[in-house]
């Protein structure tokens, strides 16, 4: 994430709701901050090509989806208290020009990127896990970087992680 914004979005999909994010870069940001239709446009195309195209890491896909992980996630982070940025319900509203179903779609500081970022790089996920009591249904697993069904381009709307639990 360091290097560059990241905007949490999720879309809506059959039986559940998946939380995606989409890197930009300060130019980018600045665009779709002042241009919801380009902003809308561009998280489409970014969200497509990552749907359509060979995986990437995600430490350089502009696009990266956690699935329906993002509750487990979130629970996890609350759990152990240290996150010092909310990076599944926090950031800043990012204006689209379609409305989303789910609240805004959002976007964090370089800065918040870079202290959630340093926290999660210096906290071993036992330690994250071990905080919490898990029933043996709901034991967090390691999250894979695509989603194995296709999708149609026009399934990957860009929504907000806005949503409280």
């Amino acid at each position: 994430m360091a290097g560059g914004l990241s905007a949490p979005a999720a879309s809506v999909v059959p039986m559940g709701i998946h939380c995606e994010y989409v890197r930009l870069s300060p130019a980018e940001l600045r665009r779709s901050l002042s241009d919801p239709s380009w902003a809308q446009e561009h998280i489409d195309e970014l969200g497509d090509a990552w749907a359509e195209g060979e995986p990437l890491s995600p430490e350089k896909a502009p696009f990266f989806s956690i699935e329906k992980a993002w509750h487990k996630l979130h629970h996890l982070l609350a759990a152990h208290g240290g996150m010092p940025v909310d990076i599944i319900h926090g950031g800043v509203e990012l204006p689209l020009e379609d409305e989303l179903d789910y609240g805004p779609a959002r976007y964090l500081s370089p800065e918040d990127v870079a202290r959630a970022g340093g926290f999660l790089a210096a906290t071993p996920f036992g330690e994250l896990a071990g905080t919490t009591t898990w029933p043996p249904c709901a034991v967090p697993r390691p999250i894979s970087c695509r989603n194995p069904t296709p999708r149609s381009p026009r399934t990957w709307p860009p929504c907000s992680t806005a949503m409280r639990s």
